[in-house]
């Protein structure tokens, strides 16, 4: 956490080495909920809760920031309704499943797999005034 929000770095490395980031940063949206920004303009509108001993993510709402402003969009209106099952598998690894699937258009985008949690000392991750220098 920095001030009032939490950072993400990921990076997803697949077999041929191919590598991807995304970052993002989440913030707390009233009680029970975050918006996980993607840039800093737009977002998606998440309420949490465990079930079964998974943590899921069911999406409310894609919204647009503009300056103090937070306009909500309809999930329907973009890329559909959100969703996201997480579960550990030990200290370092937890299965996911992300999936946006449309009222019209049925499942639009969907990423699944097994991924490592790397936890560096208040480095990059952790801090975005830090340059990630990772590979």
């Amino acid at each position: 956490m920095v001030g009032e929000r939490q950072y993400w770095r990921r990076r997803i490395v697949f077999p041929d080495g191919r590598l991807i980031r995304f970052n993002s940063f989440w913030v707390a949206a009233g009680p029970g909920q975050v918006i996980e920004y993607v840039n800093p303009v737009c977002g998606l509108q998440m309420a949490p809760y465990v079930e079964d001993g998974r943590l899921h993510y069911r999406g409310v709402r894609f919204v647009v920031k503009l300056g103090p402003l937070v306009l909500p969009i309809p999930e329907w209106l973009l890329l559909g309704h959100t969703t996201i099952v997480e579960a550990a598998i030990d200290e370092c690894h937890f299965a996911m499943d992300f999936r946006l699937t449309h009222p019209l258009f049925g499942e639009v985008f969907r990423y699944a797999g097994v991924f490592e949690a790397d936890w560096p000392e208040a480095g990059p991750a952790l801090n975005p005034a830090v340059p990630d220098r990772s590979a």
